[in-house]
């Protein structure tokens, strides 16, 4: 049946058999018609038949039944005397490969599956349409792809990307001109990146966010390359200092609340060279602790606001609905709230050397590089500048014991402050237009921006920046804007002004060029979605292979 050989896209050695059709399968039956095969080996023609055998083929489903392929093929005689192999069977290249089980198509079925869902619920999906599989056979086809051939890259985005969230990092890769994946990295290090742009000398132009990695490995890697800095990088990192802000004038914002009575009970807490080695904290940068500070404060002042309303005689339900809130949170508060000013201990891989460093400084060594190096020669795989945030809680001006002083929330609070809005809610009403705000919330910025001048100063300075991420006015602009934060008297504006002048060059790009991290964003979102379908049991080199090959 010559039809039936086109719809099958047989060998042209091969010819169609017979067809049988049962309610489990489809069973097809080709027979070759060869008279001499090649050696595969030396490559010379040989028409001595050695003997005859059967191959059965797993093919593609057809009417949702499956499909096997029954070739009745031959084995032959290699004459050459200096052959290796002496007998060898005929090929069916390209319907199906050596020592395979499957059609070609088959596995490419099974391989687009895969990439489009993961080994689980792909064997599953396949299943359902016919081709019986298995998640490990899945994964095995999906590993087995060859990375796809891509002209060489001009314009790439560059970002990073979690494993696991504040634990470990990755980088990808993004072409700008074809809006795909090129490479994943499995970390985010400057030398990985600057390897990696050693073997594609062709890139121009290189889109990327603040990070100092990236930068290093971009200017070892690919000195020819422009950086441009992703404009909304640059804007979010200015928002970010919003909390910063807001905390040192929050006492001036919330002045309906009266400062806390000092003449109360102190409670002294141990020395840190007593307590658990495992409970010792690394140090955090000034900025961290600002923002630390200040959403404890909030927290502080919104819980003297629930204790009043609860002293008042209102109900749970009434006070979450009043300040806008979850019962449930409300009732915690309540219950379990404590005015601490304390950090929680997270788990940390500095741990474990501990106590190790704890001794050797009572024995005399204060020389936090030597401490460095000798649990470094004991496994710890943590750089110095990360070991030296947690070695300061050991010095001796930590031996006295810390006083902490509990504030008390027994003061009053009118009604008016009642009715305010949090200082996450305040934070944004500072970021986002006034049009874009309501009524009521126009009205309470105002107020805010009329009880201390700088509220307003940094807000105009915020809607100046965001109007020229949008316009992309130029590098003069964006000189008179930095120009402007030097001398706004916010300590906060003033330092990330000359962050910004120090790498002027990558971030005037961002402002008149128009590459940016937008594409690269949408692929790490895709990224992820890919990540969490996996279930967190697949690697980097599994996960790589579907973000390269994702349909």
């Amino acid at each position: 049946m010559p039809i039936a050989a086109e719809l099958l896209h047989l060998p042209p050695e091969f010819a169609f058999d017979s067809l049988v059709v049962n309610a489990n399968q489809v069973q097809v039956t080709i027979a070759s018609t060869a008279e001499h095969a090649c050696c595969p080996l030396c490559q010379t023609p040989s028409s001595q038949v050695h003997s005859q055998y059967q191959r059965t083929l797993a093919d593609v489903p057809c009417g949702g039944q499956r499909v096997v392929v029954c070739v009745r093929s031959h084995r032959w005689r290699c004459r050459v005397p200096t052959c290796s192999r002496r007998i060898f069977a005929e090929r069916l290249d390209p319907f199906a490969s050596a020592w395979s089980r499957m059609t070609t198509r088959l596995i490419t079925t099974i391989q687009a599956i895969g990439c489009a869902t993961n080994g689980s619920s792909g064997a599953r999906l396949a299943h359902h349409v016919g081709i019986r599989t298995s998640p490990s056979t899945v994964i095995q086809h999906i590993l087995a792809l060859p990375d796809p051939l891509l002209l060489p890259p001009v314009e790439i985005g560059l970002d990073d990307w979690s494993f696991r969230r504040g634990k470990r990092f990755g980088s990808i890769i993004v072409d700008l001109q074809r809006h795909c994946v090129i490479d994943l990295l499995p970390d985010r290090t400057a030398m990985t990146v600057a390897k990696w742009l050693q073997q594609h000398p062709t890139i121009h132009v290189i889109s990327r966010d603040r990070s100092r990695e990236f930068a290093r490995g971009i200017q070892q890697g690919a000195p020819q390359a422009r950086q441009v800095v992703d404009r909304f990088h640059v804007l979010k990192n200015l928002v970010e200092l919003l909390p910063t802000i807001l905390a040192r004038l929050f006492a001036e914002l919330r002045h309906d609340v009266p400062p806390p009575r000092e003449n109360v009970p102190t409670q002294t807490a141990f020395p840190q060279d007593k307590t658990p080695m495992t409970s010792w904290k690394p140090t955090l940068s000034a900025q961290a602790e600002a923002r630390r500070k200040a959403r404890q404060q909030e927290r502080n002042v919104r819980f003297a606001q629930v204790k009043h309303l609860q002293e008042q005689g209102l109900t749970t339900v009434a006070i979450s609905q009043q300040m806008q809130m979850s019962s449930r949170t409300v009732r915690r508060w309540l219950t379990q709230f404590r005015l601490d000013t304390h950090r929680r201990k997270r788990g940390s891989e500095f741990d474990q050397y501990a106590d190790y460093v704890l001794g050797r400084w009572h024995e005399g060594c204060t020389n936090r590089m030597q401490l460095w190096r000798e649990i470094r020669a004991q496994g710890y795989m943590g750089s110095y500048r990360s070991a030296a945030r947690f070695l300061p809680p050991v010095s001796p001006a930590d031996a006295s014991p810390v006083i902490r002083r509990s504030p008390d929330f027994s003061t009053t609070v009118t009604s008016s402050y009642l009715k305010r809005y949090t200082l996450t809610q305040l934070q944004w009403f500072l970021v986002k237009y006034p049009e874009a705000l309501s009524v009521t919330e126009q009205d309470y910025v105002e107020q805010v921006c009329r009880a201390h001048p700088l509220i307003y100063r940094v807000r105009e300075m915020i809607h100046q920046f965001r109007r020229m991420v949008h316009e992309r006015p130029g590098a003069e602009a964006l000189a008179g804007w930095i120009a402007a934060c030097q001398t706004s008297q916010v300590k906060e504006l003033v330092h990330f002004a000359k962050g910004l002048q120090k790498e002027w060059e990558p971030v005037a790009a961002g402002f008149t060029a128009a590459a940016s991290n937008g594409q690269t964003e949408g692929q790490v979102n895709r990224l992820k979605v890919m990540k969490r379908q996996m279930y967190g049991r697949a690697g980097f080199v599994l996960l790589r292979q579907r973000v390269l090959h994702s349909i």
